[in-house]
């Protein structure tokens, strides 16, 4: 029931129906795919238009012929869309709402997405261990929610931020690790019940290693007790004590992304 319900979850935050049509171009084998996307759909009657894979053209014809209301993806797949060269011959305006997660969502591309393609961006926090949402934002929330933040917890879950040290809850604004309680939590890694126990005590609250505040910004990861960064060019943005970031990409060839 735990993944039933957090795609009833999810597709209350983001109001669907029998009215919508879910274009689904993220993986089906992934909890994207599979929670996020059909589930969220087969629990509200909406219809699914499923795609082989991901092409930016293709996902814009399907949207543009089909009368898509709404669809998720990944931060790069909304980047992809709106630079494809032919991006201003489709029309998009069946668009409404949709989930853009799996990395950081960078606040100018929501806005973009919220201006050009119609539709009122939400955003969603997990593991593939809570089935896999913790936190959504909600379509009726103002866009600095939206755009800002991972949203609010789930009904009938608990989150809180601690500190990672004392296990003691982080004040509002005070940075700590994200635990969640509730119906979405795992049963525990398969055959493993050494690494269940490193992250899932024994009240059942995992520990994510997500470090954030208790407004839910995401900012880094724990990993062997360092924090690792989500985004550098995000983390320049809002700390002025580093005098200089330098951000290197490494090309490589496109596989049925054109």
């Amino acid at each position: 029931y735990n993944v039933v319900n957090d795609g009833k979850c999810i597709g209350d935050r983001m109001d669907l129906s029998t009215a919508d049509r879910m274009m689904i171009q993220v993986p089906m084998f992934h909890c994207f795919g599979m929670v996020l996307s059909m589930t969220s759909c087969m629990t509200h009657g909406a219809t699914l238009c499923p795609m082989p894979y991901f092409s930016a053209k293709v996902s814009l014809a399907c949207i543009n012929q089909e009368r898509i209301t709404c669809f998720n993806g990944v931060p790069t797949m909304f980047i992809a869309e709106l630079n494809h060269p032919m991006f201003e011959m489709f029309d998009l305006t069946s668009l409404r709402t949709g989930i853009m997660a799996g990395s950081l969502c960078p606040v100018e591309l929501m806005k973009t997405v919220d201006e050009k393609m119609h539709m009122r961006v939400t955003s969603v926090y997990g593991l593939t261990d809570t089935s896999p949402g913790m936190t959504h934002s909600r379509i009726e929330d103002p866009a600095e929610v939206r755009y800002n933040t991972v949203g609010h917890e789930f009904e009938f879950t608990e989150v809180r931020v601690i500190d990672p040290e004392t296990g003691e809850e982080c004040p509002v604004g005070v940075q700590g690790e994200m635990c969640c309680k509730g119906y979405n939590i795992m049963k525990g890694y398969y055959k493993n019940p050494e690494a269940t126990s490193e992250v899932l005590t024994l009240h059942r609250i995992i520990m994510t290693a997500a470090i954030e505040s208790i407004i839910s910004w995401i900012v880094g990861v724990m990993e062997n007790g360092f924090k690792t960064p989500l985004a550098l060019g995000k983390c320049g943005n809002n700390c002025g004590k580093l005098p200089k970031i330098a951000i290197t990409t490494i090309p490589r060839r496109k596989t049925n992304a054109a």
